[in-house]
C-alpha cells in the first residue's frame, strides 16, 4: 500500500514539475519575443536615422567639394598671373564702324 502511495505521489510530483516547467519555458518564451520584437523596432529607427545622416553627408560632401573648388581657383589663378582689378575703364569708339577700310 506504502508503494502504491508513493507512486502516486511521485507521479503528482512529476505533473506538477513539468507544468512548472512548462509555465517557465512559456514565460521565457514571451519575454524571448518581447526582447526581439523590442529590437527589430530599435533596428527600423536606427535604419530610418542612418538613412538621414547618409543624404546630410551627401549634402555636406558636397558643399565641401564647392568650397575647394573655389579655393583652387584662386591658387590657380595666382599661379597663372591673373590679378584683381579695382577699376575698370572701357574704350570709347567715337565712329560706329568697328574696322575702317583705309585703301579707298
Amino acid at each position: 500500500m506504502n508503494i502504491l502511495l508513493s507512486f502516486s505521489y511521485q507521479r503528482k510530483l512529476v505533473w506538477v514539475a513539468s507544468i512548472l516547467l512548462i509555465v517557465l519555458l512559456l514565460s521565457l518564451y514571451i519575454v524571448q519575443v518581447n526582447l526581439l520584437t523590442g529590437s527589430a523596432f530599435n533596428i527600423s529607427s536606427l535604419e530610418g536615422q542612418l538613412k538621414e545622416l547618409r543624404e546630410s553627408n551627401k549634402s555636406l560632401e558636397r558643399i565641401y567639394m564647392e568650397t575647394i573648388q573655389l579655393r583652387n581657383l584662386d591658387e590657380l589663378a595666382s599661379v597663372m598671373g591673373f590679378e584683381k582689378i579695382g577699376y575698370v575703364s572701357y574704350i570709347k569708339v567715337i565712329d560706329t564702324a568697328v574696322a575702317q577700310n583705309l585703301s579707298e
